[in-house]
């Protein structure tokens, strides 16, 4: 029976969470694991604040704010919203050499068929726990915590949750930079903790019944283990990939400066494209952010494609249509695809405008 590596963290602090879920990447990616999956359950200490993988920092968050409260500003991997991470939150990521084995699913399809297994913990530990959609895990309609993924172009996979034990694991107005929706979701109400709807039920054995409920799932046998030494001195250099960089912007000459769009509001939050211009007329080079998820191939694709492209509806219409309705590649949380280039459009718009061309 093959096997499915399992690492249980305790009294970790939120970075070192992120960093050890890049090494397993990493590990995964090259072929150190031999093919065998990796998993990690960790109940870290502290906390920080932890941007999804597309997110605009200086829009999704209160730079301020964090400084002021001590909240150290972090990124995951995967994309999603904002959460926090830290003492009495649940940390899980699953990665997997190939999205497709051993669970055969389209890439829009993954985070259900993996997202399973956790659930599955969830609900034999009393919750009743769904997945309805967007990045959110659920007990009946209340949120209880964030589910991502991130579909690397070399095939590795890799699903990410946070769910809230005893602490919440949202963030509050005060933290969020973005301005207020116009359209809540009343389908979803407040949110919940495992405590409030499982108060007799110990962290352990929620970490034990979603191990196993994973391995059910993946139909694999946990091999329980620790990092190596050397396992630990790489985890550590890993750590600048998750930290997130400071608000002081290198000065720019002004056929450089790269111009935002306003938020565009969207399903899962808000869509925004940076961009620079070449003659006020081209796309020199495109940033798309936002709280939606999204395989990294596809958006580096978008990017790169985008490049050169004249500052017009239809041409930019037909880049995004082309390469994010390939098969291949996947974003969750954004309705139209109207939205990006609106962001686009607007971004550019602020450039051409500002400089006179």
């Amino acid at each position: 029976m093959q096997q499915l590596l399992f690492v249980q963290e305790t009294g970790t602090p939120p970075g070192h969470c992120l960093a050890s879920t890049a090494y397993m990447m990493e590990a995964v990616g090259k072929g150190r694991t031999q093919g065998a999956p990796f998993l990690k359950i960790s109940l870290p200490v502290g906390e920080a604040v932890v941007l999804g993988r597309y997110q605009n920092a200086n829009s999704a968050v209160n730079r301020e704010v964090c400084a002021t409260r001590d909240l150290p500003l972090l990124r995951r991997l995967s994309g999603g919203s904002t959460a926090l991470l830290g003492e009495g939150r649940l940390y899980l990521a699953l990665v997997l050499p190939d999205r497709a084995s051993p669970l055969e699913c389209e890439p829009r399809q993954f985070l259900q068929r993996y997202g399973a297994g956790l659930i599955r913990g969830l609900v034999q530990a009393g919750m009743k726990a769904r997945y309805f959609g967007k990045d959110l895990v659920s007990v009946e309609d209340r949120p209880l915590g964030i589910m991502s993924f991130e579909l690397a172009s070399d095939g590795t996979a890799l699903l990410e949750a946070i769910v809230g034990l005893r602490r919440p694991w949202w963030t509050d107005d005060s933290l969020s930079a973005y301005p207020p929706r116009s359209k809540e979701d009343g389908s979803v109400s407040g949110p919940t903790l495992v405590c409030d709807e499982q108060s007799q039920l110990s962290d352990e054995s929620l970490v034990e019944g979603i191990r196993d409920a994973v391995g059910n799932l993946l139909d694999l046998k946990v091999e329980p283990r620790e990092f190596s030494p050397l396992e630990q001195e790489r985890i550590k250099s890993l750590a600048h990939r998750v930290q997130v960089s400071s608000n002081t912007p290198d000065p720019l000459p002004q056929y450089l400066k790269p111009w935002t769009s306003r938020p565009i509001e969207e399903a899962i939050g808000f869509v925004e494209a940076t961009v620079r211009l070449t003659q006020g007329r081209f796309l020199r080079d495109v940033s798309i952010s936002g709280d939606f998820m999204a395989d990294s191939g596809g958006m580096e694709e978008l990017e790169d494609r985008l490049k050169m492209v004249p500052v017009k509806r239809r041409p930019v219409a037909l880049v995004i249509d082309d390469v994010l309705g390939a098969p291949e590649h996947v974003i969750m949380g954004i309705r139209r695809l109207g939205s990006i280039l609106e962001a686009i459009l607007d971004a550019s718009k602020q450039g051409a405008e500002e400089t006179g061309k």
